[in-house]
């Protein structure tokens, strides 16, 4: 039942950014090309960043702190889209808010497998 609710909490953003995304930089006053590049370096960090915090919630022993890291510091990324203005600074707000909010998924299924690993059980049961 934890992991369940670990679950909820860490889709429920997804579940109301992904298709929401692109209206509220169109609200911010980013063009169509701004908002494309944006969209890219999201989808750029989403291979590069689950890797990268993987690697290091490895090296560290710590995949809980680095899933807890990583999910504390995606909010005020996500708020800074608010104070930018124009394509570049979007660009780089995009990696930031991407390098701590698109491998809280697979940091979070990394956990669970860790957690099956020492005690067994059924990956499917976890997710529903």
């Amino acid at each position: 039942m934890r992991f369940f609710a670990i679950y909820v909490s860490l889709f429920a953003p997804y579940a109301i950014i992904t298709p929401y995304f692109q209206q509220l930089l169109k609200h911010l006053n980013y063009n169509d090309v701004q908002i494309g590049a944006i969209q890219g370096a999201l989808e750029l960090m989403a291979v590069a960043a689950p890797i990268l915090w993987g690697v290091l919630a490895d090296k560290l022993s710590a995949p809980r702190g680095v899933l807890a890291f990583t999910v504390i510091l995606s909010l005020p990324m996500f708020f800074l889209f608010r104070f930018v203005n124009g394509g570049a600074a979007g660009v780089v707000v995009a990696l930031l808010f991407g390098l701590f909010y698109k491998p809280n998924i697979p940091l979070t299924g990394g956990e669970r497998f860790r957690f099956f690993c020492t005690t067994g059980g059924d990956y499917g049961k976890a997710r529903f």
